[in-house]
C-alpha cells in the first residue's frame, strides 16, 4: 500500500467517527415521489411522539430549517394534537389557514454496535517509506514501535432511528409525498431527529414542495 492509499484510508475513517459522533448520518432508504411539486401557502409541521418535549424539540427544530415564506408552524404552538388522518383534527387545521401538514412519524428507535476498524499509521519521512507499519528502522536494529497516531478497533454503541415523513394535503387529508429514513448516530434520539428534520425539509426544497426563499 502506498503512503497515498495509507493516508487516504485514515483520513475516510477519520471522517466516518466525526460524522457519526459529532451529529448523526441520515439517508432515505424510499422516496415518493422524486419529481418537482408545488408548494402551498402555510405548513403546519407535526412530529408523532409518545416523548412531549422529543416532540416539540423537532417540531421547532424543522421549523427553523424550513425557509420563511412558507409560513410554517409547529403544531403545538396552535395547540392541535392527534393525528391528520383523523377528519375532525384535519378540520381544525383547514380552520387555522394550514392547507399543507409535514408529518414526522418515529417508526422506530433501537440501540447497535458499530465496529470501526483499525487506523494503520502511516509514516510520513521518506526514508521511512516501505517499512510495515509499526517498525522503525534504525542504524542497529529495527525497533517495533506503536505510533503516536494509531488506533486500535473498537466498538461502540449508538442509535438507529427510522422515521416515516408524509406531505399532506389539510383539506382532504391526501399523501402528496412520503419518504422513509434512517439516522445513525452515537448521540441521543434528539440529535437524530434534529438531523432527520434538517435532512427532510432540505428534500422537500430541493424537489419544490417548499419555497426556498
Amino acid at each position: 500500500m502506498t503512503m497515498y492509499m495509507q493516508r487516504s484510508g485514515r483520513l475516510a475513517l477519520i471522517i466516518l467517527s466525526a460524522l457519526l459522533s459529532a451529529c448523526a448520518s441520515t439517508r432515505f432508504s424510499s422516496e415518493a415521489p422524486t419529481t418537482p411539486g408545488w408548494p402551498g401557502e402555510k405548513l403546519l409541521v407535526m412530529v408523532s411522539a409518545t416523548d412531549t418535549n422529543l416532540r416539540m424539540t423537532t417540531e421547532n427544530q424543522a421549523v427553523a430549517d424550513i425557509a420563511p415564506a412558507n409560513h410554517a408552524s409547529p403544531a403545538h404552538r396552535q395547540g392541535i394534537d392527534g393525528q391528520p388522518t383523523e377528519a375532525a383534527v384535519r378540520a381544525r387545521i383547514s380552520r387555522d389557514g394550514f392547507d399543507r401538514i409535514l408529518l414526522l412519524r418515529i417508526a422506530g428507535v433501537e440501540k447497535r454496535l458499530v465496529r470501526y476498524p483499525a487506523i494503520p499509521y502511516g509514516y510520513g519521512d521518506p526514508w521511512m517509506w516501505g517499512w510495515p507499519p509499526g517498525w522503525r528502522p534504525s542504524p542497529f536494529w529495527h525497533a517495533p514501535l506503536t505510533p503516536f497516531d494509531a488506533t486500535p478497533p473498537r466498538i461502540v454503541e449508538a442509535l438507529a432511528v427510522s422515521v416515516e415523513s408524509q406531505l399532506i394535503n389539510a383539506s382532504d387529508g391526501t399523501i402528496l409525498w412520503r419518504a422513509i429514513s434512517h439516522t445513525l448516530t452515537e448521540g441521543t434520539t434528539a440529535q437524530a431527529l434534529e438531523d432527520i428534520a434538517r435532512t427532510v425539509t432540505g428534500t422537500l426544497a430541493r424537489r419544490n414542495w417548499l419555497l426556498s426563499e
